[in-house]
This record gives structure tokens, sequence and C-alpha cells, in this order.
């Protein structure tokens, strides 16, 4: 399970590189693109049944702890946008094929698209601000006046901050949202 976290980034990422080279021949470079857009669409469908069964599943790339490394998490929700965007990416690339502008002179169309892939695959699976590994999400919750015409009513807004071991004396507002460990 873990492998299949990080294929539907990795496998777009590898064919740009075989991609670049093979600039002489467009029909090849055509086809590579399709097969490996569509092996990535049959991994993220795994990856969204294996979620759907397993729950959610996370990896650290490099060995590296979360806030200096790349965390890539999969919970449902990520998973089904991974299929979504993935399917769309792969529609969008059918269709562009067709266009006579990259069939004649886009030789670097193709490693530029599949470049753009993974980081829409990327986007979807990167664990910012998600759960990781036993950490959770703290969710403050703070009243906040309310535009309307009753100057008594408040509404309460949720702000998730992410807590990766620092306590709560160490941390302060950064201005515009964000919160950081001092």
């Amino acid at each position: 399970m873990r492998a299949l976290i990080a294929l539907p980034v990795v496998l777009p990422l590898l064919a740009a590189g075989v991609s670049l080279a093979l600039h002489r021949w467009p029909a090849v470079q055509r086809a590579l693109s399709v097969v490996v857009l569509g092996a990535t669409l049959v991994a993220s469908v795994a990856l969204l049944v294996t979620v759907e069964r397993s729950g959610v599943a996370a990896v650290q790339l490099g060995g590296w702890p979360a806030p200096i490394g790349i965390t890539l998490v999969a919970d449902l929700f990520a998973a089904i946008m991974l299929v979504v965007s993935t399917a769309m990416v792969l529609v969008v690339l059918v269709y562009a094929i067709g266009h006579p502008r990259t069939r004649d002179h886009g030789l670097f169309f193709h490693p530029l698209y599949l470049i753009l892939a993974t980081g829409v695959a990327a986007s979807a699976v990167t664990g910012i601000g998600k759960p990781v590994e036993g950490r959770r999400i703290r969710a403050r919750y703070s009243p906040i006046r309310s535009t309307s015409a009753d100057p008594d009513s408040t509404r309460m807004v949720v702000a998730a901050v992410m807590v990766n071991g620092c306590p709560s004396e160490k941390r302060s507002s950064a201005g515009a949202g964000m919160t950081v460990c001092s």
C-alpha cells in the first residue's frame, strides 16, 4: 500500500524524463503519455479502493520527519480527488493530441504535460494539513462577529491548525492565518 500512494506521483515524473529523451519521435511521446496517464489512473483507482477498505494511509518520503520531509497521505477525499483529477488530465491529453499545434510543433509538450500531471497528483496526496501517523489536527473555535443586522449574532469559525509537536505556549500567530512554532 505504501508504494501505491507514491505511484500516481512517480509514474508521470519518470515518464517525463523518458519523453524528454524521445523528443525526436513525437508519435512515441504521444503513446508514452497516454499509456502512463492510463496506468496512473488505474493506480489512482486502486488506491481509492484500498483506502476505502483499509482507511487512511501515509508514507514519509526520504525518511525525514513531517516538517522537513514530504508526507504523502491518502484519505478517502484525497483518493477521490486523485481519481477525478487524473481522469481529467487524461481526457485533456487525448483532446490535445488531436490538435495540430501539439501534433506538429509540440516536441516538448508531452514532457511538460507529464510534469503538470505529476504536480496535479502530488497536490491531491501531499499531506499538508492532514493528520499524519498518530498526530491529530486540533481545531480552535473562535467567535467572530457577523456582518448581519443583528449585533448580537455570532458564528463559530473553525480554524484547523496542524500541530507537529509544538506546545501551545510556543505557538504564535504569523498573520494571514498562519501559525509558527518559536
